[in-house]
């Protein structure tokens, strides 16, 4: 795909890398596609897939004049591959999602009137397939997926402490930014193996202000597809560490004690073994405060004795 025109005011670019998963590349289009904001256009980024999403890809384009798709040759991972569709997109505002979750239909429409003040605009995500976030923790239940509710929504700001804290309730595949933001902050950190959407907001609201979350669940994060998923690798403690060091002169010492303690969980719960399962929940003691004390003993417990 070539550079095209400048900017359009009004337009929503909304960004979807994929590889390998050409089955849920559609199922994420095709929830796109039925928004009730029709001003959009969606650029599909394949990251050198090899399993038959060119042909998928193809077929997406003839459906409907609204997609467009480029492709890498090589593996050059998600920051990247999103980096390049948003110095190709034509839209005011630019909304990724991940080609394994989807969207309501009404998630633009609400996101829009929001966007011209704040740094993000975000929605609440659905978690499906029987997983929960609490205390910063995915746990499996057996819970069952829920409709989107057309409730009357509340919304809430969120502050870069709210973002270092739990990423202020916000995910990639919800929020909508400016594209004009986005490319003076030079989009997504490529060095960072994972944690860049973390990365991204905190660049963002420390620099723009605010974010807005929509207390609505107009999208659905998807966890149990049985394909590879970065949070549950060591990439994605590599990419903690490395976002926390970039990022700790603007935090607080709690907020440093907290994502610490976090991280040494999480080293703890990706453990091969028990002797280093120990080793690190024995570590992350040292950074236990007793203004999240209930927080990090769920934590504890969770990755000792459940995970």
């Amino acid at each position: 795909m070539e550079a095209r025109s400048k900017e359009t005011p009004g337009l929503v670019s909304v960004i979807i890398p994929t590889h390998n998963r050409k089955e849920l590349l559609i199922r994420a289009v095709d929830s796109v596609l039925t928004q009730t904001y029709a001003d959009l256009e969606i650029l599909v980024a394949d990251d050198a897939s090899s399993d038959g999403t060119v042909e998928a890809c193809r077929q997406l384009v003839e459906k409907d004049a609204r997609i467009q798709v480029f492709r890498s040759e090589k593996n050059i991972g998600a920051g990247a591959v999103r980096n390049r569709a948003i110095e190709l997109a034509r839209g005011q505002y630019v909304c990724f999602l991940d080609d394994d979750d989807i969207w309501y239909e009404r998630k633009l429409e609400r996101q829009v009137p929001f966007i011209e003040d704040y740094s993000i605009v975000a929605c609440r995500s659905r978690r499906i397939d029987g997983y929960v976030v609490t205390g910063g923790l995915e746990i499996k239940t057996e819970s069952q997926p829920e409709e989107s509710v057309q409730e009357e929504a509340s919304i809430s700001k969120k502050t870069l402490s709210d973002i270092f804290f739990n990423n202020g309730e916000l995910s990639p595949s919800c929020v909508m930014i400016k594209r004009s933001h986005l490319l003076e902050i030079d989009g997504f950190d490529e060095a960072l193996p994972s944690s860049q959407g973390r990365d991204l907001f905190v660049r963002l609201v420390s620099r723009y202000g605010d974010a807005l979350l929509i207390n609505e669940h107009l999208a659905a994060h998807f966890q149990q597809h049985g394909l590879p998923r970065i949070t549950s690798t060591q990439k994605s403690l590599i990419g903690g560490w490395m976002e926390l060091e970039k990022h700790k002169h603007l935090m607080s010492r709690r907020l440093i004690a907290w994502r610490t303690y976090m991280l040494c969980m999480k080293e703890a719960g990706l453990a091969v073994n028990w002797r280093s399962k120990l080793y690190w929940t024995g570590k992350s003691i040292v950074y236990m405060r007793p203004w999240r004390i209930m927080d990090q003993l769920k934590v504890l417990i969770f990755n000792l004795f459940i995970k």
